[in-house]
């Protein structure tokens, strides 16, 4: 049995198998798309029939499947998502029919949606050079002399996400706002997000000047006769 087809494990009852009068019922072929996202195939994703494994999609995330059965029989298959997506909590339940034309099969889409999506933080600091990007304490990039910073975060969808301009050094000591952030939820697909942040500078203050209290002379103390 090859990878990407699934052959007689659908059988009728034992009543139905009595209509036909114990004649093989007819085969149906059908296709099976599993996708990650719109356009982008899910390779060695598994196919179950009854707990047992009776295919999984190629490179092309399909897999070209048959049945027998009756016309509008259901069966169901349960699908498992390679490591790193997820998998269908519920099985895909097929009708059983034919189409016309030749050569053409039921095609049935399946998500695999991955676990994490990947977020790149695009920081537009004005004024903000050399300053650490930080996320969960820890420093993932750093502005240029531009203010510009890049960063790629792969997180899982609906989980909330702080970033931080951290002003506590060197670099940032005359800059408001102290430590801006940015908060965002992560949508349930790939994304770029922007993190535009203006400075301003407070100006550099001049040393002050000191200049010594004038010089007094002798105090003459007097006493009365």
């Amino acid at each position: 049995m090859t990878a990407t087809r699934l052959a007689a494990l659908v059988s009728l009852s034992a009543g139905v198998l009595a209509c036909g009068g114990g004649r093989e019922p007819p085969r149906y072929e059908f296709l099976l798309r599993i996708e990650a996202d719109p356009g982008i195939p899910v390779s060695g994703a598994r196919v179950d029939y009854l707990g047992t494994s009776v295919g999984q999609t190629g490179p092309e995330g399909t897999a070209r499947l048959n049945a027998r059965g009756a016309e509008g029989d259901v069966v169901a298959f349960q699908i498992t998502c390679p490591p790193g997506y997820l998998s269908p909590q519920k099985p895909l339940s097929l009708v059983l029919h034919s189409m016309t034309g030749a050569n053409r099969v039921p095609e049935y889409d399946v998500s695999c949606p991955p676990l994490l999506r990947k977020v790149v933080l695009a920081v537009r600091a004005e004024n903000g050079r050399n300053l650490p990007l930080v996320y969960l304490g820890r420093e993932i990039a750093r502005t240029d002399e531009s203010g510009a910073a890049h960063a790629l975060l792969d997180v899982a969808p609906s989980e909330p996400v702080e970033v931080v301009l951290d002003t506590n050094t060197p670099a940032g000591q005359r800059l408001h706002p102290k430590s801006p952030s940015l908060s965002f939820v992560v949508p349930p697909h790939d994304d770029v997000v922007l993190f535009d942040q203006h400075f301003t500078v407070e100006p550099e203050r001049a040393p002050r000047s000191y200049t010594p209290p004038a010089p007094r002379g002798p105090v003459r103390l007097t006493t009365r006769p």
